[in-house]
């Protein structure tokens, strides 16, 4: 099978309204890739956690989103986000992007 770059939502902000498939397929998830630098510091992660503690044991991959209107810093941004997922697909992992 192919290895799949699934974006899901976490809800809006409380652990509990997560749903079921939101949180099956993070569990599922070989990768979870969240926005910025530090997934400790990312809203997205705490509230994944606070459905799932068990989910800070999977690999982590921090992307880092500059909010920028620079149109040439996002595209570089851009740029590197899909080279990192690209590395992890080729390896045959599917990543769940953690979005709010």
């Amino acid at each position: 099978m192919n290895p799949i770059f699934y974006g899901v939502g976490v809800g809006p902000g409380d652990p509990e309204l997560l749903t079921l498939k939101a949180l099956r397929m993070m569990r599922e998830a070989d990768v979870l890739a969240v926005p910025g630098r530090d997934r400790d510091a990312s809203l997205a992660y705490r509230i994944a956690l606070g459905a799932d503690q068990s989910l800070a044991d999977k690999e982590c991959l921090c992307i880092p989103m500059p909010m920028t209107k620079d149109p040439e810093a996002l595209a570089a941004s851009h740029d590197r986000a899909a080279d990192q997922v690209e590395a992890y697909l080729r390896n045959r992992e599917n990543v769940v992007f953690l979005t709010l």
